[in-house]
């Protein structure tokens, strides 16, 4: 029979290491907190966020027009066929700018659910397997350049994390207990989810069949008490539903003509796993080797958990390469990845922990782990901190306001780019006349009507998309002369005569 005082001694060391572990968790929310929020309005608005303020200006008609396609104003907005995101992200920054429409204030929520993320990988972990797990897990999302860059984006990438880490929580939760809440939680989060990014259709889906095909037949509780699943499908397809219609039009629309941008075929996965791996082939190279020690581990443990991370890792992987011949594809649509990327990680130490026989050798080995890609993220976060990672529309619109004088003409070359230029430059307040055109053929109207003033044309990189032929390229390469240019954009003026 076990002493009543040997109970309660291994209770209040119980009680210490959970205590140990809140004060580690909170250590990790606060450095989060730190590298999510500093500098956050350092960078312009950038063409991508000034579309989430265009979007989130609107009423929520107005956004749901906007999202469908249906708006008059959506094809002076964007240059491709339209808009592709669903109108969650747009509706959480419609009230957001209650506030104002500084950069802090767009950058605020995808910063907020950016930390709030980390707590989440902690218990995420500590479900699928214990308190070590979590806490590698919230450590490398805390310091993960990845999940800050885009932490600090108005965009819905942090957000769609955020959810999809909900789901995936109350998912693992589900298999473990199979309590009724849990799914229908997980069923309503998952659609949460998709309401963010049409593109984790395909996780969420996989998170689905994985519990049809493998924990019905496996799980014989769950072929007993069947409610919970069924609920969590009909939670998740009532609450989706509105967007069914929608998500079959845009797709057959985004797939209709072969993608003009985006990365193509295998470079998706080496992008998406430099990504993963903090931009840097040393860690790349150890991310992978401790993804395969971690996800060989499972297989010999538990083999379901296994195929859940390699599984939820490698076919959005190769189904995006598929797709990446038939639409746009980018590295920030694979965002979800990180949960299964990370905790393919995390496991590995406690595999790698089994080698030693010292009791708190997978201490040492996180350690060791971090105290190795030191000099790595101080490189990256001193670069990104320093630098500007997005295009700088606030420096060049005084660049234009610097050349340009009254009466002269300021000629936007493709015309969104006056979405994010707009936000800083004020042409009436400069005194000039600015058009947006589309290509060289918009460019010669405006022209006729020129007589001493000065043309100053902005180019940017879109033209690319605007003008796949090169013939608006080749008219402005003949026709004007750089004034000042950056990597995203340039400052030209017209020829005299022309």
């Amino acid at each position: 029979m076990k002493s009543p005082i040997v109970g309660d001694i291994a209770e209040k060391l119980h009680k210490i290491k959970r205590e140990q572990y809140t004060v580690l968790l909170l250590f990790l929310i606060i450095i989060g907190t730190f590298l999510r929020f500093y500098h956050l309005d350092y960078n312009s608005i950038w063409y991508d966020e000034s579309f989430t303020l265009f979007t989130a200006n609107h009423s929520l008609s107005g956004i749901w027009d906007i999202v469908s396609n249906n708006s008059t104003e959506l094809a002076t907005a964007t240059l491709t066929i339209g808009e592709f995101s669903p109108p969650l992200f747009y509706v959480i920054e419609h009230f957001m700018l209650v506030f104002g429409q500084s950069e802090f204030v767009l950058r605020f929520i995808p910063a907020l659910f950016g930390v709030l993320t980390i707590p989440v990988f902690y218990y995420l972990g500590k479900e699928f397997a214990d308190e070590n797990v979590g806490l590698i897990m919230a450590a490398l999302l805390t310091i993960s350049p990845y999940h800050v860059y885009f932490s600090q984006e108005a965009r819905n990438y942090s957000t769609m994390l955020f959810l999809f880490s909900l789901a995936l929580f109350f998912f693992f939760y589900s298999l473990n207990t199979n309590r009724l809440y849990s799914w229908i939680l997980f069923g309503l989060f998952s659609a949460l989810t998709l309401w963010t990014h049409y593109f984790t259709f395909i996780p969420l889906a996989l998170l689905f069949m994985y519990t049809i095909f493998w924990g019905i037949s496996r799980q014989r509780k769950m072929l007993q008490q069947p409610h919970g699943y069924i609920l969590s499908i009909f939670a998740f397809i009532i609450v989706t539903l509105p967007l069914v219609p929608l998500a079959f039009t845009l797709l057959l629309k985004r797939t209709s003509n072969p993608p003009l941008y985006g990365i193509k075929g295998f470079e998706v996965l080496y992008q998406i796993l430099s990504s993963l791996s903090e931009y840097h082939r040393t860690t790349m190279a150890l991310f992978i080797v401790l993804f395969i020690i971690g996800s060989v581990f499972l297989w010999k443990i538990e083999k379901s958990k296994a195929v859940i991370v390699v599984g939820l890792v490698a076919i959005p992987i190769l189904i995006s390469i598929y797709l990446s011949e038939k639409m746009p594809i980018d590295v920030r649509y694979l965002f979800f990845l990180l949960p299964f990327f990370f905790l393919g990680i995390s496991v590995s130490f406690k595999a790698l922990a089994g080698f030693f026989r010292r009791k708190n050798s997978i201490f040492i080995l996180i350690v060791l782990f971090f105290l190795l890609q030191a000099p790595f993220l101080a490189l990256t976060f001193n670069n990104y901190y320093t630098k500007y990672s997005k295009e700088d529309w606030r420096g060049f619109a005084e660049v234009i306001e610097k050349n340009s004088s009254d009466g002269d003409y300021v000629i936007v070359v493709p015309y969104v780019a006056r979405l994010p230029l707009d936000i800083y430059y004020d042409n009436k307040t400069d005194g000039t006349l600015e058009f947006g055109v589309r290509n060289e053929s918009e460019i010669q109207p405006i022209l006729s009507g020129i007589k001493n003033n000065h043309v100053y044309l902005v180019v940017t990189n879109y033209i690319k998309v605007a003008d796949p032929d090169g013939s608006t390229t080749s008219w402005l390469h003949n026709n004007t002369q750089r004034i000042e240019s950056t990597s995203d954009f340039e400052l030209v003026i017209l020829n005299p005569m022309q």
